[in-house]
């Protein structure tokens, strides 16, 4: 454009090029009126400055924190004998600014030291001085406070130099840094009261989160430990407080682990118990329980206190489920894993497994759920048999091969043992020796020869003990125990007498002769004279009456209910005294013996199988 033109007017141009003229002062306004509304630009920038500055400030200050603490900390470390130490000087730090708190007042010279050295750590911004005044406590305080950032030390001590010493210990757990010390100097500590401190930082120092008192004499401490290994040595430490200091009912939460996991295995050596259990309380009825449920096995305990199960299952009914399942087991281990209950294991009971099953549903909490059993029937060994008589019962145990051998060795103890209570704890199982049942049958006929006593069979192998009423018969009992085994069975027998009871006289020997022939008479077959076989209880009784009766005469009378006239039956009633003073005299008893035997006249056919005897005893 040349100089000479006018310049074209400011405005737009239409569609064919042509400019438009425009409202320049409405323009102008409108722009004006914007720049009212819309902020400055340096301004758009505060937000995010502001953002910046707290992002930075919440970045520096821990670390300047930490740096402020960590020089304090280095101020602290005086000589426990020193000016200073003996103030009982201490550092609190909150962000930038530092407290020096002293238990006496500090010289001028000291106190401007310490405010000088304090204020010269970079980035402190502010120093105050404070004394607390040294006063007597009572009860005197000390707390540890544990956290994952670090150790408080609070209350009080008696002097600067435990004060040093108790930090110093601190300082093993953790950075220096990480050590606050909040202790004052105070009078008023209990005798002992240094080591009880220490004992108190030593338990509670290892661990993550934690915290303990001492209350004069009295010592409290809550902790959560990580791991049973921690849980366990903080249990055995409290139950072991210094002398002179009792502990109060601490909380010492157990750790908390998953999978929560508990085991009960029974072995050759006994019931060992495992895993996790939620409490120290439920140990002590679980282990109890154990002892009950399972009296033979010796119960060794490695179970570990954790938290971790679910609320809403009956630990201590699973316990005893297991027990019970057990007990019906040689060998096998119940395991609750989390809601899941499993058993396996081996057992000689030709029947048992199904048994073992049903119970085990029976007696599991519903809360578990279907349990998972895998039990397998074995045959027995040992291949054991037990009867023990004691107290006027039989109590039987171990195994026998069928049930007809079952019914063959209660039927004979019903003959050989009139009258006595039998507990029957027979397992029919595999696995016995050629003639085992014969050696069962002689030893527990021999068994009914005894006081008190007990028959004991493992494979091949017999073995009799128990207390015998006279020598004679300790005697023949020795020489037939040999003979009841097959060749390669070994055989042994332990007798003890039974201990004599005092004389009588001839009255009162008379007296319980006819008691105890009321009560328990000796029976005969019918046309018989030699006793029944189950005569033995009845001919022991009266033996050991007349053992005690000294020199006496005894005349035994029988009586036959037959026709009058009766020479048989004459005969036959002497024939049943005679029998009857060899049987006593075989079994000790020494007195002078008659015999006699009597006819009660009765019509023909009405003649009585039994008969009646009668003691008359006189003395010599």
């Amino acid at each position: 454009m040349d100089r000479g033109e006018e310049p074209e007017p400011i405005g737009s141009r239409d569609g064919a090029g042509q400019a438009t003229p425009l409202d320049t002062e409405g323009e102008a306004g409108q722009q004006r009126r914007a720049s009212k509304r819309r902020p400055a630009g340096w301004a758009l920038g505060l937000p995010a400055l502001a953002l910046l500055a707290a992002v930075a400030a919440m970045r520096i200050s821990p670390a300047i924190e930490i740096n402020i603490r960590r020089e304090a900390a280095r101020l602290a470390k005086h000589e426990p004998d020193s000016p200073l130490a003996r103030s009982g000087a201490r550092f609190a730090v909150d962000g930038r600014d530092v407290r020096i708190v002293t238990d006496t007042e500090l010289p001028d010279g000291l106190r401007g030291e310490t405010e000088a050295r304090t204020g010269a750590i970079p980035a402190v911004r502010l120093v105050r001085s404070e004394a607390t005044g040294y006063v007597t406590l009572s009860p005197f305080p000390f707390a540890v406070r544990r956290s994952d950032t670090g150790i408080v030390l609070d209350g009080a001590v008696p002097d600067a130099k435990l004060r040093a010493a108790l930090v110093e210990q601190a300082a093993r757990y953790v950075p220096a840094d990480q050590v606050e010390d909040r202790l004052r100097l105070a009078a008023g500590a209990p005798d002992g009261f240094a080591e009880a401190a220490r004992f108190l930082l030593a338990t509670l120092a290892p661990l993550s989160l934690a915290e303990g008192t001492l209350s004069g004499r009295t010592l409290q401490a809550n902790a959560s430990p990580e791991d049973p290994a921690s849980y366990n040595a903080v249990m055995l430490a409290l139950r072991n407080v210094p002398k002179g200091f009792s502990g109060a009912e601490h909380d010492i939460r157990p750790p908390r682990i998953t999978p929560f996991v508990w085991t009960a295995r029974r072995d050759g050596g006994g019931l060992a118990l495992g895993g996790l259990i939620p409490s120290e309380a439920l140990r002590l009825e679980v282990t109890r329980l154990a002892a009950t449920m399972l009296p033979s096995l010796p119960v060794r305990d490695s179970m570990q206190t954790a938290r971790g199960l679910d609320r809403s299952i009956d630990f201590l009914a699973s316990a005893r489920a297991a027990f019970e399942a057990l007990s019906q087991v040689q060998r096998g281990e119940a395991q609750l894993a989390e809601r899941r209950f499993s058993l396996s294991g081996e057992t000689v009971a030709r029947n048992g497994v199904a048994a073992i099953e049903r119970r085990v549903r029976e007696t599991l909490p519903h809360a578990l759920g279907a349990p998972m059993l895998s039990v397998a029937v074995v045959p027995a060994s040992p291949f054991v048999f037990r009867a023990r008589r004691v107290e006027g019962r039989v109590e039987l145990g171990g195994y026998l091969t069928s049930d007809g051998d079952r019914a063959a060795i209660l039927g004979l103890i019903g003959t050989r043992f009139p009258g006595e209570k039998v507990v029957d704890s027979l397992v029919t199982a595999d696995g016995a020796p050629d003639g085992f049942k014969e050696v069962a049958r002689a030893a527990l006929e021999t068994l009914s020869d005894f006081a008190e006593g007990e028959v004991a069979l493992a494979d091949s192998n017999l073995r009799l003990t128990g207390q015998v009423l006279y020598p004679q018969l300790a005697a023949r009992i020795r020489r037939s125990v040999p003979a009841m085994v097959p060749p390669g069975w070994r055989a042994g027998v332990e007798l003890e007498p039974v201990q004599r009871l005092d004389a009588v006289d001839a009255h009162l020997c008379g007296d319980l002769l006819s008691d105890v022939a009321r009560r328990n008479p000796v029976r005969f077959a019918p046309g018989e004279a030699a006793p029944e076989a189950g005569a033995t209880p009845a001919l022991e009784a009266a033996a050991e009456i007349v053992r005690r009766c000294g020199r006496v005469g005894i005349r035994v009378v029988h009586h036959i209910a037959a026709p009058a006239g009766s020479e048989a039956a004459r005969d036959l009633a002497a024939g049943r005294a005679g029998a009857l003073v060899t049987a006593l005299s075989e079994r000790g008893a020494t007195a002078r013996f008659t015999v006699e035997g009597v006819v009660a006249p009765v019509a023909a056919g009405s003649a009585g199988a039994q008969g009646r005897t009668e003691f008359i005893v006189t003395p010599l």
